[in-house]
């Protein structure tokens, strides 16, 4: 496990170098695809590959006036046609929900571009492009492969400008601040080891995609459940739970953004958990805002991972679940 763990732990701090190259593997595969601008654009794909579409979907939602939404699905919405992009994103490029939301799509004259390390995806018959992301230990360790390879897609098309979005200080920020991160995931690691019961992730609305990835890293790499609450809109709802109930541990990710981060400081005045983790903003623009957490809470899974005692890169229960619904389907 150790030697698992390093692994892991090397290719999280040096998310640099897949970024690097997915960035100009995706401006290529734009270039190359022939495209013109998409009037909508749906991103496609599950667990850590669906992630990605997450991220850019907010990042299009607050840049773009392209339309775009994020498919966590075998089907893809059902207004898509021929003026619509789908992305497929699957690092192994076998899943099988990816797939077959892909060629529902195709059945609607839709363009396709696969982001995929290869797999049944990069054969996918009449796509008009396939990016072949940076291969990593497993497929959420490969998140900035995957993420950054959509943005130079994106980038390349004319859907976001580069430095607007933050691709260039957010590319800095992956390179020169690996000690800061790995200090910070220890330290998380250790509130998460010191607290009792379930980890409440909080955050704002632009980072509500943070928030579901770290649920997912959670579960993953430590076998850890938690709970999310995306603000405003938690403020009309879980909030009652949290304060009738108790809610002793919370992961606040505050966001950067005024309004949001009053939500959430309201929240708190309401709630007063009794242990409390805040992630703050760094960075100016959106997409290091969004890497700084992600970059944070995905390292602390692994080190969490590691003082339990828990192999981070099992992943059981997901195996056996791919291979019943192959049967079944």
């Amino acid at each position: 496990m150790s030697k698992q763990r390093q692994t892991f732990i090397d290719y999280y701090l040096d998310w640099y170098k897949p970024a690097v190259q997915g960035l100009e593997t995706g401006k290529k595969i734009a270039e190359e695809s022939g495209l013109e601008k998409p009037e909508k654009i749906v991103f496609c794909g599950m667990g850590g590959s669906g992630a990605t579409g997450l991220y850019a979907s907010k990042i299009l939602e607050t840049y773009s006036d392209t339309v775009s939404y994020p498919e966590l699905s075998h089907q893809p919405p059902s207004w898509i046609d021929k003026d619509t992009l789908v992305i497929a994103l699957s690092y192994s490029g076998n899943t099988l929900e990816t797939l077959h939301c892909a060629r529902k799509a195709l059945e609607k004259n839709a363009s396709i571009i696969a982001v995929t390390r290869g797999g049944e995806l990069s054969k996918l018959e009449n796509a008009m492009a396939v990016a072949i992301v940076p291969e990593a230990p497993a497929p959420r360790a490969g998140f900035t492969g995957m993420l950054y390879t959509t943005l130079g897609i994106l980038e390349g098309l004319g859907l976001i400008n580069g430095d607007n979005v933050g691709i260039g200080e957010s590319l800095k920020f992956l390179k020169n601040q690996k000690k800061t991160v790995y200090d910070h995931a220890k330290n998380l690691a250790e509130w998460l080891r010191n607290i009792r019961g379930i980890p409440v992730i909080v955050t704002g609305a632009s980072m509500c995609p943070v928030a579901v990835r770290a649920k997912n890293e959670l579960a993953e790499n430590s076998k850890t459940k938690s709970i999310i609450g995306c603000f405003p809109e938690s403020g009309h709802n879980d909030i009652v739970a949290w304060a009738s109930e108790g809610t002793d541990n919370l992961l606040v990710i505050f966001t950067g953004e005024d309004f949001e981060d009053k939500t959430l400081q309201a929240a708190l005045s309401i709630i007063s958990p009794l242990s409390t983790h805040r992630l703050t903003p760094a960075g100016e623009k959106l997409l290091t805002r969004l890497i700084y957490p992600t970059w944070t809470i995905g390292v602390a899974s692994i080190e969490y991972a590691v003082m339990r005692g828990i192999d981070p890169v099992e992943i059981t229960p997901i195996d056996n679940y791919k291979r019943k619904l192959k049967l079944m389907l």
